[in-house]
């Protein structure tokens, strides 16, 4: 058995991001962050947005994580 995509590759907004985990019939708890954390998020999506729309598709092992630190 594998995994069936339920979504191709896709770009939503929040209205319709919202629209579609209310019509998935999944169940999901919603986290709402506090602080700003997180805001640097949109900035990163819209780099991401670019990258995708230059035709831009690497594998997702290329993404390496930032601590922001470096290792002592």
């Amino acid at each position: 058995m594998g995994l069936n995509p339920v979504l191709v590759d896709t770009l939503m907004n929040p209205v319709a991001w919202k629209e579609m985990l209310a019509n998935l019939g999944n169940s999901y708890h919603l986290i709402q962050v506090e602080n700003s954390l997180g805001k640097s998020v949109v900035s990163l999506l819209e780099l991401a947005h670019l990258e995708w729309r230059k035709g831009n598709r690497p594998h997702w092992s290329e993404a390496l994580p930032f601590y922001g630190q470096n290792p002592v």
